[in-house]
């Protein structure tokens, strides 16, 4: 369980490190980015860290350049090791995902 605790720590600072900004700017972002994305549960199954997201092209980034920036970054700075990232989307929440973006907009 730490090491999940470990990675979800170090996703955060990577979404912090890329926004720009104050301190109060950069934590607002992330937080959004974060809250976007939607991740529904870390596990780290032998060398495979799968990662379950309700909106999972947000993840990837255009031409995957997030999850490759992330995957470098947990890599250099977690101290959890691990051989690959694998992104499962959450399609049990969905649902409930598009339903809470229509409420908003009302």
């Amino acid at each position: 369980m730490d090491n999940i605790k470990t990675i979800l720590r170090d996703i955060g600072y990577f979404f912090y490190d890329r926004e720009s900004g104050d301190v109060v700017e950069k934590v607002n972002g992330a937080t959004k980015k974060l809250k976007d994305i939607g991740i529904t549960d870390i596990s780290l199954n032998g060398e495979v860290l799968s990662i379950r997201v309700i909106r999972p092209g947000l993840l990837v980034g255009r031409k995957g350049e997030t999850i490759t920036a992330l995957t470098e970054y947990l890599k250099g700075k977690s101290k959890v090791s691990f051989s690959g990232i694998k992104i499962v989307e959450d399609v049990s929440l969905s649902n409930l995902y598009s339903f809470q973006i229509a409420l908003d907009y009302l």
